[in-house]
């Protein structure tokens, strides 16, 4: 909401580092990269975020806006 992008990402990073498997964490910070134009990085967050939990909703959403298959 606030669009501080770099304090986000430095929150999610110390979040997947505490607990890789975090999967909200993986797809919220899918969004901040998305967001910042970095499709390589998002994607591959929200396809993690599905390994862990496979109907995560917001990485599904992120790959759909993104054009791409989970």
């Amino acid at each position: 909401m606030l669009r501080n992008f770099d304090a986000a990402l430095k929150d999610y990073d110390k979040a997947v580092a505490i607990d890789p498997k975090f999967a909200v964490a993986l797809a919220n910070r899918g969004d901040v990269y998305a967001k910042k134009g970095e499709k390589d990085r998002a994607i591959a967050d929200y396809r993690a975020a599905l390994a862990i939990e496979p109907g995560n909703g917001v990485a599904l959403s992120g790959l759909q806006k993104l054009g791409v298959r989970p």
